[in-house]
Formats: C-alpha cells, structure tokens, sequence
C-alpha cells in the first residue's frame, strides 16, 4: 500500500497547489508512481466549467487524463453554502464517498499527494477540515504557509497546534513566496522557532513573480468587471505583475509606465491621457472604475495592440483591494516551476522515509 502525504495550508493563496504539483512532478521524475487527491474541490474556481476546481482541471491535464476528475475529486462543496448543500446528516455519507476514492488512488499509485481545502479550518463546522479529513486517511502532513511578517507565524503555530491536537504525522513546514527580506529573517529567527517546537522546516521558496501574480482572467473574476477589448481567450493567461494606480500627472506617469513590465494600470475611464499613454507603452491590462466609459479612440487602440480594457463599477480603491485579495492559481504552462521550486527548495526526499 502506498504511503500518503497530506498538504494543507494557513490561508488562501498561500502556494499550497504549486508545492503539490512541484512534489508530484518531481516524484514522478525520481521514477516514483505518484497519485494526486484532493478530497473537496471548490466548484466556482474555475468560471468556464461548472462543477470544476481549476486546480484539479490542471493535474488532470498534467496527469495526460490517466485519472478521470472523479477519481481525482469526488466531492464540489462550495465554499460559501456548504451548509446548504451538506446537512449534517449527509457529513457521513461524504466521509464514507472522499475515503472509497482515496482508497481507490492507494492501489494504484506509490505516494499519493493529497490538497487539502483552501486553508486548514475551512469547513469545521462540516467536520470536514483539512486535520479532520488527514486522520480520516491516516496521512501524513506538511504544512504550507507564506510568512509575510509576524503575523503569519503566528497563524503557522496556531496551525501546528491544531495539527497535534488531532495527533497526526506532521513532516513538516514549507515557507512560500518568501522576500528577501523575510528569507533572512527566517534564517535569523523562524528557524530556531520551529526547532524549539521539534517541527522540521522541509523549505523556504523564494518569492516568484510569476506564480503570485494575478491573471487576466484572475482580475476579471476578482473585480466583476466587463471586458470592453478583445477575446478574453487570447489574454486571459496573461500574469499582471504589479499594478500602478492612475492619478498622478501624465508627465510622472510615463516615467513610472517605461520602467515597469507586466504593468496594469487602473484609473478613471475619463483619464484619456492616462489611458493612451498607457496603451501605448504597451502595457498588459486597463481596468476603468467607476463605471465611466473611455473614448472611442482609446478602445480602438488598445484593440489593434490587443490590451485588454476592463470596465468595473467600484471606485479605485474598492477595485485595488479587490485585486489585491484575488486568488490566484497555477496555469497549465507553469508547471515545470513548479517542479524546479520543489527540487530546489524543499527537502523532498525525507517525504520518502
């Protein structure tokens, strides 16, 4: 029977899915057999299937469709309604349905890595938490958190916590998406934190731009803005890389916009001097606020250089802070980071042992 390796997180976003794919890829690649489960998907995260978790979607693709998405993820709840969609009557009956496709992924594979829900405590009250569902599968765990500042240590030792307390197999702690700054702190102060504590630190991942910016797409969804240019199938895979809001004066604008790449910008749709430097420039994306339409001109422009323009009724504030809580996931063509960050970073073959 193949061994199973539980990977949950502090809070959305926080790189669970690229270490899974990362370790599986690099499984895979050491001649291993290894399987992919993820017991709850979450049917809204990906907006062109129903009933499909975009991150599911991805391995099923990366796996060359050898699983079907069932066997992969038997179960959608939503992360909203869950209590609306399983009585409490019913947590038993899903239990029974996520431990049958587990069991079913075991004799096929060697190891088997399991994605947990978007954070550790998510669905409690359904007594369907990541903890919960690990003791259930009697799986092994390694914890992934980004560590921003102190705070975000405080969530991991809170996390680690709630993991003894379920007595599991913890193996250990995986820091993403860490700043230079925070990597030498890690080194100076989280280090010896963990070893007081008896908890393995397996990685630190340096900050990638790539994988924590948002898509197109991402910012569409996020924002619940309308595409005014283009066919969102030919740039909703585009990454935003940072975002630069459009108030300040034409002349200190163009400055900032030449330097910068994988620009958005967001600004009023009646900054016509904003907006065509921008497109221009080049830049990746526009998002008006506002609900205030541009000129004819700048959309016909930014179509003939095919920069997409959304149009959203927020004000800028409301629209950078919803872009800047975004959920930002693994697109098809970015796995072979994934890989290279799991080889790189994590202490991957004590997961053997």
């Amino acid at each position: 029977m193949s061994k199973s390796i539980y990977i949950m997180s502090t809070a959305p976003g926080s790189g669970k899915t690229a270490v899974s794919i990362g370790l599986f890829l690099t499984f895979k690649e050491d001649g291993m057999n290894p399987g992919y489960f993820k017991p709850v998907g979450d049917p809204f995260s990906d907006v062109k299937v129903t009933k499909a978790d975009k991150d599911v979607n991805v391995i099923h693709r990366m796996l060359d469709r050898k699983y079907s998405r069932e066997e992969i993820c038997p179960i959608f709840i939503s992360p909203t309604a869950f209590l609306d969609e399983i009585p409490s009557e019913k947590v038993n009956g899903v239990k029974e349905l996520i431990k049958d496709a587990f069991d079913e992924m075991v004799e096929k594979t060697d190891i088997v890595l399991i994605e947990g829900n978007h954070d550790y405590m998510q669905f409690h009250s359904l007594e369907l938490n990541d903890p919960q569902i690990a003791k259930l599968l009697d799986s092994q765990v390694v914890l992934v958190s980004m560590c921003k500042d102190d705070g975000d240590l405080d969530k991991i030792i809170m996390a680690l916590e709630e993991i003894r307390r379920y007595k599991l197999n913890l193996r250990g702690i995986v820091l993403t998406n860490m700043s230079d700054l925070q990597l030498t702190k890690s080194k100076d102060k989280y280090e010896s934190i963990f070893q007081e504590r008896k908890v393995p630190l397996l990685g630190v991942i340096p900050e990638s731009k790539l994988l924590s910016s948002p898509t197109v797409a991402e910012v569409l969804e996020a924002t619940g803005g309308k595409l005014l240019t283009e066919d969102l199938k030919e740039v909703k895979d585009n990454r935003v890389e940072r975002f630069v809001i459009g108030a300040m004066q034409i002349s200190s604008a163009i400055s900032y916009l030449r330097k910068a790449q994988n620009l958005g910008v967001i600004t009023g749709g009646d900054r016509s001097d904003i907006i065509l430097t921008a497109i221009e420039i080049g830049v990746t994306l526009i998002v008006l606020t506002g609900n205030l339409h541009p000129e004819v001109v700048a959309l016909a422009k930014a179509q003939e250089k095919g920069i997409p323009i959304i149009l959203v009724s927020t004000d800028t504030y409301t629209t950078a802070m919803n872009i800047q809580n975004v959920r930002i996931q693994i697109q098809q063509g970015e796995t072979d980071l994934c890989k290279e960050q799991a080889k790189k970073y994590i202490e991957w073959k004590k997961l053997y042992s």
